[in-house]
């Protein structure tokens, strides 16, 4: 299937944004965090595909995304298991077999647990259970109208549930109550908001973007911090994140026209589940040239893209950190083979 050049890019824009987000402080980083969750739901709706068989899906987004999920995982944590395993051996007890277990049990339990190098890995799981979702509603042809109803109930119910005593839920369970609008809303209505450059449209996502600006800079609490299940102002952040993510898409637009420029950013865009995974860890190791974060953020989105590169160089690679579906189902038809062989 070809790419879409124009959401790649877009892609490629807010991935930048998510890693810049995450070395500034201040209204810079209100700012990203009023839109950069919200867009990724939306964009991951934009492409959902319905299939009538539950399975399927289910084994399909598997291996996209809890393959990838689980892999860097264990990359960034495993060594923490096993130095724990190295204490339980050198001093056996309950301490050392506690530390493991928690530890592997944070792993497990996914969400607010997971943090460090591994703290978005959040929405990872939050798409995974959001798509579901949605499939599971979408096979019983339910129309559109009756999608943003549930989903909007949804939403009035995370609001709510805003000002109820916190629980923690596994792989954050309760963020798809928001997650689920921003999705719905994508595979309804995503090209409209990310390919629709009407002079009205653009118009009225950036007044209503300066406005958010304006409250940001007043310190107003309306940026997303999905992942700690706040969700910003009722329905205002959610009509903010939208005319922000109309902005990128009209900005992907006019970048698009750029060759060399076009280029770049929609290859950071293919590139952006590498990035996502990975900056956060290129973040620590290069914390003390965090006085430059605009460069930092530049140079730590390339390294992303290069990697990306080279795993799409080898099937091993591309199966277990990029969650390529034609790769695992070689690996496993190669693997099967070499059984037979034997």
């Amino acid at each position: 299937m070809q790419r879409d050049t124009h959401i790649d890019i877009a892609k490629g824009i807010v991935i930048y944004t998510v890693v810049l987000g995450h070395l500034v402080t201040g209204i810079a980083k209100e700012g990203i965090f009023l839109f950069h969750m919200p867009f990724f739901f939306l964009v991951s709706g934009y492409f959902h595909k319905a299939y009538s068989d539950k399975l399927v899906f289910l084994k399909r987004k598997s291996i996209s995304l809890l393959l990838p999920y689980a892999t860097y995982l264990l990359i960034f944590k495993g060594p923490l298991l096993v130095n724990n395993l190295f204490e339980v051996a050198a001093t056996p007890g309950k301490a050392s077999l506690y530390a493991f277990l928690l530890n592997l049990a944070k792993m497990a339990y996914g969400g607010i647990f997971l943090m460090g190098n591994v703290g978005v890995f959040w929405f990872i799981s939050c798409l995974f259970l959001t798509q579901q979702l949605f499939n599971l509603i979408a096979l019983r042809k339910v129309s559109n109208k009756k999608i943003l109803v549930l989903s909007l109930t949804l939403y009035a119910i995370a609001i709510l549930a805003q000002y109820l005593p916190p629980l923690v839920y596994p792989w954050n369970l309760n963020v798809v109550l928001c997650s689920f609008l921003f999705y719905s809303l994508g595979a309804i209505w995503g090209g409209q908001i990310l390919k629709n450059h009407s002079a009205w449209q653009v118009f009225l996502a950036a007044v209503i973007t300066a406005v958010s600006v304006i409250l940001l800079y007043y310190r107003y609490p309306i940026a997303f911090e999905m992942k700690w299940s706040y969700y910003g102002w009722p329905v205002f952040s959610p009509l903010a994140a939208l005319a922000l993510t109309k902005l990128v898409g009209f900005c992907a637009y006019l970048i698009n026209r750029q060759k060399i420029l076009s280029a770049i950013a929609a290859f950071a865009g293919t590139a952006s589940i590498t990035i996502m995974f990975t900056h956060l860890f290129f973040r620590d190791l290069f914390k003390s040239y965090g006085h430059h974060p605009w460069v930092l953020s530049f140079t730590i989105s390339f390294i992303g893209c290069c990697l990306h590169y080279l795993f799409t160089k080898n099937n091993i690679l591309k199966a277990f950190l990029l969650g390529d579906r034609k790769a695992f189902s070689y690996l496993g038809k190669k693997w099967s083979r070499s059984e037979n062989s034997a």
